[in-house]
């Protein structure tokens, strides 16, 4: 069975600097917000202490890709780039398990349950699906930290299709695709 299906044919690639634009344009936009929550949770992106609540045995199911290009505005336009192309520049690695994918920083990348996070010219081989950006995705969850959630609504708004959560929702993400109820550890 082949995944080129789930890939648009033809599809306008958005430059990064396309990306980097409306990321600058909707930091001038919510400054004040983001400046408050940067400054309120210094340091913790969030994202690892939602992981945590999941059992490692189910991470290990899971793909993940951290963005760790430049700081705040870079890792926004990063992200509204991948938002833009499901294309992703850069590895990924399961979030449990060996050296574990990147979860640190204050966005994410999450794949489906038991399904690669890049897309493969055949389920059985491992080349994998490539544009002039890097590796097309099947992303799961677009994943946000508690530093950007002022900007959550606006995001969601601009992209209706697209599954962006914040960190808090990781273990309901994690309970609707795999149909696990997960025991909260609080």
């Amino acid at each position: 069975m082949e995944n080129l299906s789930k890939i648009e044919p033809e599809k306008h690639l958005v430059p990064y600097e396309q990306s980097l634009a409306l990321a600058t344009e909707l930091y001038k936009k919510y400054h004040d917000e983001l400046m408050e929550a940067s400054f309120e949770n210094f340091g913790n992106s969030n994202i690892d202490k939602f992981l945590d609540l999941i059992p490692k045995e189910i991470q290990k199911e899971f793909i993940g890709h951290g963005i760790t290009r430049g700081a705040g505005l870079g890792n926004l336009a990063s992200f509204i780039n991948i938002l833009d192309n499901s294309t992703i520049k850069g590895s990924s690695a399961p979030l449990a398990g060996g050296y574990g994918s990147y979860t640190q920083g204050r966005i994410f990348i999450l794949s489906h349950f038991k399904k690669p996070l890049f897309l493969r010219k055949l389920e059985t081989e491992r080349e994998y699906i490539m544009n002039e950006i890097g590796l097309v995705s099947d992303i799961g969850a677009y994943v946000i930290s508690c530093a950007y959630y002022p900007i959550l609504d606006e995001l969601k708004k601009l992209y209706p299709d697209k599954n962006i959560i914040r960190a808090d929702e990781i273990p309901k993400y994690i309970e609707n695709e795999t149909g696990i109820k997960l025991v909260d550890k609080k």
